[in-house]
């Protein structure tokens, strides 16, 4: 019998960050990362979340994983109010939901060896010894790690692997839930599609749930089930990605497609060109974040903020001119 419901409940989720403080010492606002942000991400999904730098994107990752408190909103998980969870409660929860981070190297504390990198979790768990070596010496094989490696420090490998003993140690405490943060971007084009198969044959094999971040769209199409735009803290639009892809509704969505290299013989998208700079998080447009570079904005774009609203099945776009 299938599990009902969706694994993630995302409500309202809202992060403000102080601003810098002057030379007198006040501070210089308040900068919206995250702004007033729902969606669903059902059991066995990979949901893609694309934008520009720095629109909110890992910020709201890391929110959905308490790493960084909320403002406001709620996070629910397998049906539980993760936002809610405090202590012990919050302790027990987290082998559940995992990070992989852009360069996972980076991550690792250079002295320790990759063995017991993978294996700290398990120690923090409380695991018999026995089964910690088991359980890392397989995880590492399994994602393309040979055991007589198990013993050399993180530099000793190229990024691509460092990325796979990354996996392997967002694996190892058996989670239902992975934020892939931008983990093949770091990486050579003829190394990023063997991490990307690598992690799709792993939520087929381990019944994963991805939010996967990243900038490049050709990775997304590739990878995802649903597609989420994110502008300046929100998200602008929400589909399949077959739908999203072939029929955008949401000006900013058909501007970031039309940049997409295409090799050529593939049809070239129409051009969708945006002018202007992207604006400040401190300072945002009032209304539609977007009608400051939006070629079709009209008055009530810059009065009235569009919510998330059906253009299909399973679309939704917050535009007042959608398609």
């Amino acid at each position: 019998m299938a599990d009902a419901g969706p694994l993630i409940e995302v409500r309202n989720l809202k992060k403000n960050f102080p601003g810098a403080a002057n030379a007198w010492g006040k501070s210089s606002g308040v900068v919206q990362a995250v702004s007033d942000v729902s969606f669903d991400i059902g059991r066995g999904e990979t949901l893609a979340l694309v934008g520009e730098s720095g629109c909110g994107k890992s910020t709201l990752g890391r929110l959905m994983l308490r790493l960084i408190e909320s403002t406001s909103g709620t996070v629910s998980f397998d049906g539980r109010d993760l936002t809610a969870m405090t202590g012990e409660t919050l302790r027990r929860a987290r082998p559940s939901f995992q990070l992989i981070f852009q360069d996972s190297g980076s991550a690792f504390n250079p002295r320790m060896r990759i063995s017991d990198i993978v294996e700290e979790p398990l120690r923090i768990m409380g695991r018999p010894a026995a089964e910690r070596k088991d359980r890392v010496l397989s995880l590492l094989q399994s994602v393309g790690i040979d055991r007589n490696m198990v013993d050399r420090f993180p530099h000793e490998f190229s990024g691509g692997q460092r990325q796979r003993i990354g996996i392997a140690r967002a694996l190892v405490s058996d989670p239902k839930f992975i934020v892939c943060d931008e983990p093949v971007s770091a990486l050579d084009v003829s190394i990023q599609g063997q991490v990307v198969n690598l992690l799709m044959d792993l939520q087929r094999d381990f019944g994963l749930t991805y939010l996967f971040v990243s900038h490049d769209l050709r990775v997304v199409r590739h990878v995802s089930d649903r597609v989420a735009v994110m502008y300046l803290g929100g998200i602008v639009e929400l589909g399949p990605v077959g739908e999203l892809y072939d029929h955008p509704r949401h000006p900013y969505t058909r501007a970031l497609l039309a940049a997409m290299p295409r090799k050529r013989r593939e049809a070239q998208a129409e051009p969708a060109f945006v002018g202007g700079e992207i604006p400040s998080a401190r300072n945002p447009p009032s209304g539609c974040r977007f009608h400051t570079r939006c070629p079709i904005a009209q008055q009530v774009c810059s009065q009235q903020r569009p919510v998330l609203e059906p253009a299909g099945a399973e679309h939704q776009v917050a535009c007042h001119f959608p398609g």
